[in-house]
């Protein structure tokens, strides 16, 4: 295996944790909050509706052939797919999610040596390298069912307009996604949005959580896509009460 994809500094690993452990407080935050009208503050802004669907992604790419550098930063589009495609096809299961990712070329990363532990806050998991994107695109499957899409040079705006368009589309085909949070917060030094949808799956039992922290500047920068399970929401009491 070769070391030379990622090189992660003690300031990058510190920024990845910063901005990883801001996405977890809003999941654990999101497990407990009901739906905010439409009359909530600018600094938490109204929750939208799921976003007109437009047509689907294009298919998963071939992989890069290993001698072809990448060129370009990584696109919205190819960062979404893999989330799709590794973290909410199969449920944030991490042997699963590793299998696909394996099989499309992607590059296990040593977490001891490059401080890529940082996405997984510690917890058992693997943390792999996309090919063809030089080590920009990371993908951690955690074996507690958290799923990490970690892209650097990647358009903030464009990969929240993505990932609201994936959201759509699985609503489209019969799955449950309810808006929790649609929020601005400055986290890792920048001024991100922070989105968050309660996902089921056509016929599951499962609730997960589908998160992003995008950056709102139109330039590129460091985002992330996150997914992990959700507790489900208690059923109101017939009269307001809790039985006895």
């Amino acid at each position: 295996m070769s070391s030379s994809p990622i090189r992660c500094s003690r300031s990058l690993a510190f920024r990845r944790l910063h901005l990883v452990a801001a996405v977890v407080a809003g999941v654990a935050l999101a497990a407990g909050l009901l739906m905010v009208s439409a009359g909530a503050s600018a600094q938490s802004a109204p929750l939208r509706e799921a976003p007109i669907i437009e047509p689907q992604l294009a298919p998963w790419p071939p992989a890069a052939p290993a001698a072809a550098p990448a060129t370009s930063p990584p696109t919205a589009e190819l960062v979404v797919q893999i989330y799709l495609d590794a973290c909410v096809q199969h449920e944030g299961q991490s042997g699963a999610a590793i299998d696909w990712a394996l099989a499309r070329g992607f590059e296990p990363l040593d977490p001891l040596r490059t401080g890529a532990e940082d996405l997984l806050s510690g917890a058992a998991g693997a943390v792999l390298a996309a090919p063809g994107t030089a080590g920009r695109v990371l993908l951690a499957a955690g074996e507690d069912r958290r799923c990490i899409v970690w892209a650097e040079q990647t358009n903030g705006p464009r990969l929240r307009t993505a990932f609201q368009r994936m959201v759509g589309e699985l609503g489209a085909k019969g799955a449950r996604v309810q808006p929790v949070i649609d929020r601005n917060l400055n986290s890792a030094g920048s001024w991100r949005n922070q989105l968050q949808w309660r996902y089921r799956r056509v016929g599951g039992s499962e609730d997960f959580g589908l998160g992003s922290a995008t950056t709102l500047a139109a330039g590129t920068g460091t985002q992330l896509l996150h997914f992990a399970p959700m507790a489900r929401v208690a059923p109101p009491y017939p009269d307001g009460m809790p039985s006895r």
